[in-house]
């Protein structure tokens, strides 16, 4: 890579086009932040496991997006999970700081995450909050367009969980 462009890069927070498994929790984790961190809109399909891990290691960074949302920066969280009895106390920690909340009944077979720079996901269930084993990062258009068309049919057809 001409050392211009990687400069030009650097200056501009502009990564690479690239698509990833990592299997290191601590990078996993990091990398998950790093995605947050600038973003102003996170949408997220995930399990009851897969919200506690959020709560666990990244609520902080959900927080901030809510709070940029507020000062009329981007679209804030959402999260489209099944509510059972299991999940309702942490949906409704969830509710109070600003996180939209929907219940769908059928989940997809993976659980994903994505802002308007990336993407991630993984197709394990992360009972009680573990980090996966393995996670798929994307920051490839293609990717971030695919997951945002299926997380807004999951949305339009899911019930608000102020509702439920």
């Amino acid at each position: 890579m001409p050392s211009e462009q990687r400069i030009r890069e650097l200056e501009e927070l502009v990564y690479p086009v690239s698509t990833r498994i990592l299997e290191d929790q601590d990078q996993i984790i990091n990398e998950m932040r790093r995605l947050n961190y600038n973003s102003t809109r996170l949408s997220v399909c995930s399990t009851f496991g897969g919200m506690q891990m959020g709560y666990k290691y990244l609520f902080d960074d959900y927080t901030n997006i809510v709070d940029k949302h507020q000062k009329g920066e981007g679209e804030g969280m959402r999260w489209a999970i099944n509510i059972d009895r299991e999940a309702l106390d942490l949906v409704k920690v969830f509710l109070k700081v600003g996180i939209q909340v929907r219940h769908i009944r059928n989940m997809p077979p993976m659980n994903f995450g994505f802002t308007e720079k990336g993407m991630a996901g993984t197709i394990e269930q992360m009972k009680g909050g573990r980090i996966s084993q393995s996670f798929l990062f994307s920051n490839e258009p293609l990717y971030i367009n695919h997951f945002n068309s299926l997380f807004e049919e999951i949305w339009k057809n899911g019930i608000d969980a102020k509702m439920r």
